[in-house]
């Protein structure tokens, strides 16, 4: 499940599809919506593994599936590019000659590996990239819903070409 609109064409490359409906795009759609397909997808496909990429601005729209997740310990693995904001909001606005300093486009300061733990998922925070293979090994490796909080640039452009 892939909804990380911010970095939709780097995930995709780096996320080979191997099976029959094994990639589900949330993109061009309304955000937030990658999260609780994703929790949709696993529940009624108990013996997959599913994984979910998304923003953290999209999981701040419904970081309730958590919940869920949490309570029938689907198999999902949460890995939230973390950007600090809407980024692709940014970009659109830039795009659409009205800039990228609107308000409500930042969102420093959120803790998404906290919300989880709240909601019941066990959550890790990448840094650096030298620590995100071993981070999803191990959230791969779990027996129910994990979260990979993956921190970064929030400068990165363009994201619309």
């Amino acid at each position: 499940m892939l909804e990380a609109s911010s970095h939709a064409s780097a995930m995709h490359m780096r996320m080979p599809i191997t099976v029959p409906q094994g990639f589900f795009y949330a993109g061009v759609g309304g955000i937030g919506n990658g999260l609780p397909t994703a929790v949709g997808v696993q529940l009624a496909q108990p013996d997959r593994r599913v994984i979910c990429a998304t923003g953290d601005g999209a999981m701040l729209y419904t970081l309730q599936a958590l919940w869920t997740a949490a309570q029938h310990q689907a198999r999902i693995v949460v890995v939230v590019l973390d950007n600090a904001g809407y980024a692709v909001l940014k970009e659109s606005g830039d795009y659409l000659g009205v800039g990228h300093d609107q308000p409500g486009l930042d969102t420093p300061g959120v803790d998404l590996v906290k919300l989880a733990e709240g909601f019941g998922v066990p959550g890790i925070r990448v840094e650096q990239y030298a620590g995100l293979r071993s981070a999803f090994e191990q959230a791969l490796a779990a027996d129910g819903p994990m979260l990979l909080s993956v921190r970064v640039d929030p400068t990165l452009r363009p994201l619309l070409s």
